[in-house]
């Protein structure tokens, strides 16, 4: 999309928390500017109508563990319909902040003090959803009926989507709907191929028609961390293994429990089970590659 209204695609991003605002706890949007080579300039911070960077506001004010402010998830769209690109951005928390472009289309300039984005209940859109968090907004006419509705992914996996049961230029939304249930987990961590892993957390979506049948399909991104086999181990000594993990760490949680919340570190049963689990840890290390990434889900529409 073109943010920066040279003709040219760009990249949007937000980010966890900005080096510079480490200490207030808040994120910056940033825009990757594209050149007409097909390269990408370095990422700087999208300015607001102020001049400054174009931060969340954070809905508990400056409080630095307001969730609100940080793992921001910018998305582009022309939100009221008067042909310039507004941002929609997503957040840690799982709501959902409005930065009107009071700028043109060739000529942005975004709003320094945007809006919190409500639901026809008059709450903020996505808080206290039991399955929203961590938002990442994908806005979209997804019914079909003329108007811009949201689709997001969420810390906790899936896809969800708003209606909106306004009109183009007057959104109203209603609560969020479970569009894609996260499957439950499988009750392992050793997986020998990639074959058996299922679809995940912390999902970003896209909507796009992937096959050309004119209908909205879903592509899902998460984050997995799974356990294979070391390299050069053989598969009779991993599954010794596996059998001796899952035993031992079913009595090391049973022994954490049997502590507390608040043990006293000092006591001989903690460190017995402090040493018991160093000891579980390294021979976890000596037989399983721990690897931490992410897959690209197709969902085809019907």
């Amino acid at each position: 999309m073109d943010v920066t209204g040279d003709g040219i695609n760009d990249i949007i991003s937000g980010c966890y928390v900005a080096d510079e605002e480490r200490e207030k706890g808040i994120a910056y949007q940033h825009v990757i500017a594209g050149k007409a080579d097909g390269s990408f300039e370095k990422a700087t911070p999208i300015k607001a109508a102020d001049g400054k960077p174009l931060i969340l506001p954070g809905i508990n004010g400056d409080d630095r563990y307001d969730r609100s402010r940080i793992c921001t998830h910018p998305f582009a769209c022309d939100w009221d319909g008067d042909g310039d690109l507004d941002l929609l951005v997503g957040n840690f928390q799982g709501t959902f902040y409005l930065a009107e472009n009071i700028g043109s289309a060739t000529s942005p300039s975004w709003k320094s003090q945007g809006e919190w984005i409500k639901g026809g209940d008059g709450k903020l859109l996505g808080r206290g959803q039991k399955k929203i968090s961590k938002s990442a907004p994908f806005v979209i006419d997804w019914d079909g009926d003329g108007d811009l509705d949201i689709l997001t992914g969420s810390g906790g996996g899936g896809a969800q989507w708003a209606e909106n049961s306004g009109t183009r230029k007057q959104p109203s939304f209603n609560s969020f709907q479970q569009l894609i249930e996260k499957p439950k987990p499988v009750r392992r961590r050793f997986f020998e191929s990639e074959e058996e892993i299922l679809p995940s957390n912390r999902t970003h979506l896209w909507v796009a028609d992937i096959n050309g049948d004119g209908v909205h399909d879903l592509l899902l991104g998460d984050s997995v961390s799974y356990w294979r086999k070391k390299e050069g181990l053989s598969k009779e000594k991993f599954n010794q293994f596996i059998t001796y993990w899952n035993a031992e760490h079913a009595e090391i949680t049973k022994a954490w429990r049997e502590l507390g919340p608040k043990p006293d570190k000092k006591s001989e049963k903690y460190n017995q089970v402090s040493e018991r689990s160093k000891k579980l840890h390294k021979k976890n290390m000596e037989h399983v590659t721990i690897e931490s990434t992410g897959f690209v889900w197709l969902y085809l529409g019907q």
